[in-house]
């Protein structure tokens, strides 16, 4: 029997390597939808009995909830939990872990850019990625794996400087995703997802050049959007053969599809062809159902309470005078909401939500949306940044979508642990340094 190490492949971004005393999982979304309904997994995922029992550690790359997936975890029966450690980058709330910690896992937090064994013959090295994603490097006697995931690395001098840190290793295996994975635009913009769709392939072949890894896992796009408010997002994503010809016929290294359920012994040569043709058949009955999913309306008096409490966590977290100058200088701006399920305008500012006039119709608002997904961003800190995700709004010709999104940006540093005043140029970038300048100094007063 072979001493490399093996793959189990579960779903999407989620597998588990195996070699010696380790069993490492890897994000597992496994059963449900994700991104408030917006996302679904369009193969049916296989953890049989024999990969779950080898199972001694599971790593989450970021809070996305198809790499870390609440639901899914709890499918992991509660004798088994003590036995497992999840693996996680270093963050400042530590909320991941202590999430974990309280399901009953064994947790530790992995010191950035430093081999760290998790076995006789296993280490890890995870690097945290600025959009708040990880990569993980995973290494063997025998093999080394990079898996990239969500980060988006495709710049020269990104894909030097995580080299660099890599401190020489060889990538034996590289894991990237292969299509686009959020808004890319209205229904009318098939164009700028084709473009989306090409450029994603483009960045996977630049990462092939840089790590010259012999072979690559094409995963964590193994999805489509699911909600009739979204499912248009479908028409220019790329399938997993267009992945196949991309790294085969523009690198010198092999690609290695794998389906849920596949076993493959790492470096071995793989055939694709079986799990290729699985694939399109599930995408094809994903795309032709008309089962989507759809959201129940949520009417504006519950709409108005969730605004207001939506507001005072921001002036909680970020300080009332913070908030309030930033609606004074015009960094925080009134944005008209076409709310699509209610037909109606509605205008969302630091004063909280009212009635837009009666003359505000679909064309001269800033954003649309449904009610729901309005009630998710003000619910949920990350709202805003499933919203950017599951694609489920769209963005009028005629206003000015920045007005309600400095909003959802503000709530989404929140969620990491970082205010408006202390996250430094992230938020600048986002909303003017000179803005925040003149925000300080009447906070100041």
């Amino acid at each position: 029997m072979s001493a490399a190490p093996t793959i189990d492949w579960v779903n999407h971004a989620s597998f588990v390597v195996r070699r010696g005393d380790v069993g490492l999982l890897t994000d597992p979304w496994l059963v449900g939808t994700a991104f408030d309904d917006g996302w679904a997994l369009h193969s049916p995922t296989q953890l049989g009995p024999e990969v779950l029992d080898a199972i001694t550690h599971i790593w989450v790359s970021h809070e996305h909830p198809d790499h870390f997936s609440p639901g899914s975890l709890r499918t992991i029966p509660e004798e088994r939990r003590g036995d497992i450690e999840v693996l996680y980058q270093p963050t400042k709330d530590r909320k991941v872990l202590q999430f974990c910690a309280k399901m009953g896992f064994k947790t530790r937090e992995l010191e950035a850019h430093r081999w760290t064994p998790i076995g006789s013959d296993v280490s890890v090295w995870v690097a945290p990625w600025s959009s708040g994603d990880s990569i993980l490097a995973v290494r063997t006697p025998e093999q080394t794996l990079l898996n990239v995931n969500d980060a988006v690395v495709h710049h020269a001098a990104t894909l030097n400087l995580l080299r660099k840190h890599l401190d020489g290793a060889e990538v034996d295996v590289l894991l990237t995703q292969f299509s686009y994975a959020n808004w890319e635009g209205n229904p009318d913009d098939v164009e700028r997802r084709r473009a989306a769709a090409a450029a994603k392939l483009d960045a996977l072949v630049a990462q092939v050049h840089a790590f010259s890894p012999k072979q690559v896992v094409p995963f964590a796009s193994f999805v489509y959007f699911c909600h009739e408010e979204n499912h248009y997002l479908n028409d220019a994503a790329n399938r997993v053969g267009d992945a196949v010809a991309a790294i085969e016929g523009r690198t010198g290294a092999e690609a290695v599809v794998l389906y849920p359920g596949d076993r493959w012994v790492v470096g071995e040569p793989h055939a694709n062809a079986s799990a290729i043709e699985r694939y399109d058949a599930d995408v094809d009955a994903a795309l032709a159902s008309e089962e989507l999913v759809t959201s129940p309306a949520v009417q504006l008096p519950e709409l108005q309470e969730l605004a207001q409490q939506f507001l005072a966590d921001l002036r909680e977290r970020n300080g009332a005078r913070v908030i309030d100058a930033m609606g004074r200088v015009h960094v925080l701006q009134d944005a008209h909401l076409w709310l699509s399920d209610l037909g109606r305008a509605v205008r969302f500012g630091v004063d909280g939500l009212h009635p837009a006039p009666e003359h505000r119709d679909e064309g001269s608002c800033d954003f649309v949306l449904g009610s729901e997904s309005l009630a998710f961003c003000f619910r949920f800190l990350y709202g805003g940044s499933t919203l950017a995700v599951n694609g489920r709004f769209r963005e009028p010709a005629g206003g000015d979508p920045a007005r309600f999104k400095r909003y959802l940006q503000i709530s989404a540093l929140n969620n990491r642990g970082v205010t408006v005043l202390g996250s430094g140029p992230e938020v600048a970038k986002k909303v003017g340094r000179v803005a925040l300048d003149r925000v300080a100094e009447l906070r100041a007063r």
